[in-house]
């Protein structure tokens, strides 16, 4: 007899899921959802952004972004049902929450720094700036996800701390054509090239990522750092480190000095070991 209930039970689900577009899923923030649904899902690490369901195929979902760009397969834990209007979220001061803090379809990871009367202050994890958001423009998250945005919080920290220091350039660097240097692309970010063109006080380098060389003021290039370099970090002294791979230097802090090896933190908590001609001392 409880053999028969369970079939019964069984086909009776079968029957009324139908579809396979319209079974529900479960979302991440507790809801369910079907096709045709705007959501909120990962779109890569840190960002979030709204889209509709195309497709549903067990634990996945393909969005539909609102910004056109190709539609992509995302796990359902990635996904979160848009708050409705008048939402007052179960969240507190201190909790990692998705934010949506300006017009558009992204949302920012950010964490709660006051409520008072349904207005919610956030401080978004990439980049540090503070907000004032309705309820409805909050999204609680797993611990999963508020422990991404946590590490991106300390990231966004450390880089802060870090890009104070300045890069110290030779004072007797007389730059010429064809030189390999490190240079400052973007405000903080510093990487290699070899000089393509002097004009009074630009460089023009040819950057070793193969895009179109640009112009760099004199005072933010430097001659790449060689094996024959000297000069070690204190512990705590912030550098930016050659990466293991590209060409876009890297921030980090010394944690160690043994010989000619330096130990050093990057900004996303990995360790990494760098040598004389590998980094350049931030003062």
């Amino acid at each position: 007899m409880k053999k028969n209930l369970v079939l019964i039970a069984l086909c009776f689900l079968l029957s009324a899921c139908g579809a396979g577009s319209l079974i529900p899923a479960g979302l991440a923030g507790g809801s369910k959802t079907k096709v045709g649904d705007t959501v909120v899902a990962k779109w890569s690490t840190g960002s979030y952004y709204e889209g509709k369901v195309e497709k549903i195929d067990g634990g996945k979902m393909t969005i539909a972004w609102e910004d056109k760009s190709q539609a992509t397969v995302i796990d359902s834990a990635d996904i979160y049902a848009i708050p409705t209007t008048g939402t007052l979220p179960d969240v507190k001061q201190g909790d990692m929450v998705l934010a949506k803090t300006a017009s558009g379809a992204y949302w920012n990871g950010a964490e709660v720094t006051g409520i008072d009367a349904g207005v919610y202050k956030v401080r978004v994890v990439t980049g540090s700036t503070s907000v004032n958001v309705a309820g409805e423009k909050i999204i609680k998250v797993p611990a999963t996800a508020a422990a991404d945005f946590k590490q991106a919080a300390g990231s966004t920290d450390f880089l802060t701390e870090a890009k104070k220091g300045k890069v110290t350039i030779p004072a007797d660097y007389k730059p010429k054509k064809g030189d390999s240097v490190l240079a400052e692309w973007s405000i903080g970010s510093w990487w290699s090239g070899k000089i393509d063109n002097i004009s009074g006080s630009n460089i023009y380098v040819a950057w070793n990522d193969n895009s179109k060389p640009s112009a760099v003021n004199i005072s933010k290039v430097m001659p790449l750092p060689t094996s024959a370099d000297k000069s070690m970090p204190t512990e705590k002294q912030f550098l930016i480190v050659k990466p293991d791979s590209g060409s876009s230097w890297l921030y980090g802090q010394t944690t160690s000095v043994n010989g000619n090896r330096v130990e050093v933190k990057l900004a996303n908590n990995q360790t990494k070991t760098v040598t004389a001609g590998e980094f350049v001392l931030l003062n």
